[in-house]
């Protein structure tokens, strides 16, 4: 039996934490996909879902309180487009 798109993405993030970019080269699809499917995968795999927030890499913003799985387009302090997307995880 094949494994659908969400269980190649649950079983992929158990390995190590990826962002939807690394995970569509891994899987084969747009990253598109892989961003529409990320709230569900949080929903099904519950608490043992991780978001590593993204980070703007020329002053060290964090981008705690956001909610969405895509990439920020700049930074709100400095107003850099040099953001590190963020980071998904299933905690086992």
């Amino acid at each position: 039996m094949e494994l659908t798109i969400r269980q190649q993405i649950i079983e992929l993030l158990k390995i190590k934490p990826m962002d939807a970019g690394a995970l569509s080269r891994a899987l084969g699809v747009k990253q598109r996909v892989i961003e529409s499917h990320m709230e569900h995968v949080g929903k099904s795999v519950g608490r043992k879902f991780e978001v590593l927030q993204p980070w703007c890499a020329d002053c060290g913003y964090k981008f705690k309180d956001r909610s969405k799985s895509t990439k920020p387009s700049r930074c709100p302090m400095c107003k850099s487009e040099m953001i590190n997307p963020p980071r998904f995880f299933v905690n086992e």
